[in-house]
């Protein structure tokens, strides 16, 4: 994200100031826009468990394409910022009469006229102000995007997790299934034990076949909506093992309350387009 602002930025400053622009520089003085700009979250501030989820998160934010439509919209909306305060265009017209009216000098042929709009003191800087707070504001909107689609590719990659842990427990109690089976064959041809107890384990074995072929499912549903949270919905995402290692955390709810209403992007977006209003 850092990237694409500074890509903005650069493209502002090459803008240069408009052409009949009023005082004042494309810059803005605002710390809110300017922490809007300049708060890009990079790839290496979010949490990863293993290469594997960084990984995916690093193709997410590069090809999602309503990510990337976000940021685009985001850097659309700071090109305007120079037209905002620019002065409107000139009007330059041309007539040509087929019947030549009589004037005081003679007759008129041709007339050219040009006239130029001039908005009211102060209009340009208020609507570049608003320009600004409006950039700002889809900055943010895309920053939230951005928070919001690495945080549900997380949850996807843990029930991912998930449902490995689930197969290969399954997998080992049908193992272990396989063993009571044969002890109760044994048992039961030497007279020992009773066909009830060969049933009764094969039964559970089907069970555990059948809960295999659900979680296989699960698993598949889960990577096809990964590949389509990282932009690649047609391909076949195939998840190496994943071993979570989760530290040790106690949050505080009081900070993350005060955190949410002060830091989130969201909040932020409004902020910026209340001013804008």
């Amino acid at each position: 994200m850092t990237t694409r602002i500074a890509a903005v930025l650069a493209m502002c400053a090459l803008l240069g100031p408009p052409l009949m622009a009023g005082t004042g520089s494309s810059e803005t003085d605002d710390p809110d826009l300017a922490t809007a700009i300049s708060s890009g979250i990079d790839t290496g501030s979010f949490h990863f468990v293993d290469d594997q989820m960084r990984g995916l998160i690093e193709i997410a934010l590069a090809e999602n394409p309503r990510l990337e439509s976000a940021w685009t919209q985001s850097r659309s909306s700071f090109e305007r910022i120079p037209q905002e305060r620019s002065l409107p265009d000139p009007q330059l017209n041309y007539r040509y009469f087929a019947e030549t009216p009589e004037t005081r000098v003679g007759p008129q042929l041709h007339t050219l006229e040009f006239s130029q709009a001039v908005p009211w003191g102060g209009k340009r800087r208020l609507q570049g102000q608003r320009a600004e707070n409006l950039g700002a504001s889809r900055t943010w909107e895309a920053e939230d995007l951005e928070r919001r689609l690495v945080a549900d590719l997380k949850r996807l990659y843990f029930e991912a997790a998930y449902l490995q842990e689930a197969l290969q427990v399954n997998d080992e109690e049908k193992e272990l299934l396989r063993r009571f089976e044969s002890i109760a064959h044994k048992r039961y041809s030497t007279g020992q034990g009773i066909q009830q107890n060969v049933v009764k384990v094969q039964t559970e074995i089907s069970r555990l076949d059948d809960r295999r072929t659900d979680l296989r499912k699960r698993l598949d549903v889960v990577s096809r909506r990964l590949s389509e949270r990282i932009g690649r919905p047609e391909s076949v995402l195939v998840l190496d093992p994943i071993d979570l290692q989760f530290p040790e955390f106690e949050p505080d709810e009081n900070d993350l309350e005060q955190a949410a209403i002060t830091d989130h992007p969201r909040v932020h977006a409004v902020e910026q387009r209340v001013a804008a209003d």
